[in-house]
């Protein structure tokens, strides 16, 4: 009878998919795709540019050009900031630039860049070689203006950016801000920071007082024992703004670094630059300026390895004990790595309003656990997932509940979380079929393989029919004294 129903769903499912797949999302287009497109090509010193306005920071442009089936020719791809009129800004230094070498006929060519803050730019086609171009809609979105050889013309071309991932500021967002300045080269700004998880990046926000002139050096280093043996050691990464524009991120990008403390200093400044301060202090982090140690908090955020981070009220110490175990998704793995789809999970104690994310692994530790609250409910939970509630029994000990071997299992496929695997679910992924990474609505890739296709719909099917309460029939503790 449960294969039957399998079967049953799973021709239902083909049926959705037929149905959406016309509506599938894709990266955030700069063109209206319902208007006739045509080949423009690009010879001798033809350029194809295009002003452009996105509402949210991005981190990517891509450009579709042909070179007509056989593969040969050169473009040269840049991108600048919109500067007053197309010539300004032609004349301005880019933000990013590449040359694209017989790239393959109708590709994407494609310009990653550190992220970029919502505004006006400008994308530029130019030293074309061979037979090579453009592909143009005729019609405009209206918010976009084309121009080929520095004159306006109609249409405009197709290209598409991509949204970053969500940042974790390191500051009160709400409380009143003021511009420090940092000028003569001597004057220094730092913030020692807490990563609750693997990082990638950190972008601190720098105003020039509008004349876009002035520089400024971002470091970024491992805190160790006081400020003045941290800057002196050896910074993990360092970057040289020139010229930059005024209320600008300055986005500093590195290794992947693990959890723990670390120090951002701006220095080096030169004209009449600076750095946005919040004067109300969350308490997480400790602001210096000249190495001296002051109230508030520098304008900054950090990027965390694409998921969001942990609580950072969670910090360790020798207070109360220490709970911690593995999670597994009933997953395979993903392109990230095998045991990519078990981090991220939230692991929860709400009478503490305390949590923690899974590491690459699925592990997890909650620290600072009163013993008087160790007997309470953990709450494991995740976008896409059926979330779990477990009630841990009395410990006074520092206790790991379950093994790598023997994790804690959580079911994927509650995409709408009602705490149930439903008919729900089905229609609202097959909305979302032939989603690729990268598109504004890219979600609930439960196999985490970089498109929503059949094989999250087989997922579902697995565990079609399982809600939440079903969880208490399975007993999956381990109960290990450290």
């Amino acid at each position: 009878m449960k294969k039957c129903i399998k079967i049953m769903l799973l021709g239902m499912l083909f049926t959705i998919i037929i149905v959406n797949l016309a509506y599938a999302d894709a990266p955030y287009l700069l063109y209206n795709d319902d208007f006739e497109e045509t080949a423009l090509q690009l010879t001798g010193s033809d350029t194809a540019s295009q002003k452009f306005t996105s509402y949210k920071d991005f981190n990517c442009i891509e450009v579709q050009c042909p070179s007509w089936s056989n593969n040969t020719g050169n473009l040269t791809l840049k991108l600048y900031r919109w500067n007053k009129d197309y010539s300004t800004t032609i004349n301005s230094a880019p933000i990013e630039v590449k040359y694209f070498i017989d790239f393959k006929d109708n590709e994407w060519l494609s310009l990653k860049l550190s992220t970029q803050n919502s505004g006006e730019y400008l994308w530029e086609l130019s030293n074309p070689t061979e037979i090579v171009g453009v592909w143009r809609k005729n019609g405009n979105l209206g918010n976009n203006t084309a121009y080929l050889n520095g004159k306006e013309t109609e249409g405009e071309y197709k290209a598409r950016i991509y949204f970053t991932t969500k940042a974790t500021d390191l500051y009160d967002p709400n409380s009143t801000f003021t511009p420090v300045e940092l000028t003569g080269g001597k004057n220094t700004a730092a913030s020692k920071i807490f990563a609750t998880d693997k990082f990638k990046s950190v972008e601190v926000f720098c105003p020039s007082w509008n004349n876009a002139i002035g520089n400024l050096t971002l470091k970024l280093y491992k805190w160790s024992s006081d400020y003045y043996t941290t800057i002196n050691s050896e910074p993990i990464a360092s970057k040289a703004f020139v010229n930059f524009q005024d209320n600008s991120w300055l986005t500093l990008n590195f290794d992947s670094q693990q959890a723990g403390y670390y120090l951002w200093v701006l220095s080096n400044g030169d004209e009449t630059v600076g750095v946005w301060k919040h004067l109300n202090s969350t308490g997480l982090n400790i602001t210096y300026f000249n190495g001296e140690e002051i109230n508030g908090d520098y304008k900054s955020r950090i990027y965390y390895d694409d998921y969001e981070n942990q609580n950072p009220s969670v910090t360790p110490s020798n207070d109360g004990i220490k709970i911690c175990g593995y999670v597994k998704s009933d997953v395979a793995g993903s392109i990230n790595g095998p045991e990519h789809t078990n981090e991220g999970f939230k692991v929860e104690i709400p009478e503490l309003n305390v949590w923690v994310k899974t590491r690459e692994n699925g592990y997890f530790e909650i620290y600072n656990v009163p013993v008087s609250v160790a007997s309470r409910t953990l709450v494991i939970s995740k976008e896409s997932y059926l979330k779990r509630t477990i009630d841990i029994l009395s410990v006074s000990k520092d206790t790991q509940l379950s093994t790598k071997e023997a994790p804690i299992k959580i079911c994927p496929g509650d995409i709408v979380q009602d705490n149930a695997i439903n008919m729900m679910d089905v229609i609202e992924i097959a909305s979302l079929f032939n989603t690729f990474e990268g598109s504004e609505n890219y979600r609930c890739d439960l196999d985490r393989n970089g498109v929503i296709n059949i094989e999250d719909f087989l997922i579902i099917a697995k565990h079609f029919n399982k809600c939440s309460e079903d969880y208490f029939t399975e007993n999956d503790l381990s109960y290990i004294e450290l």
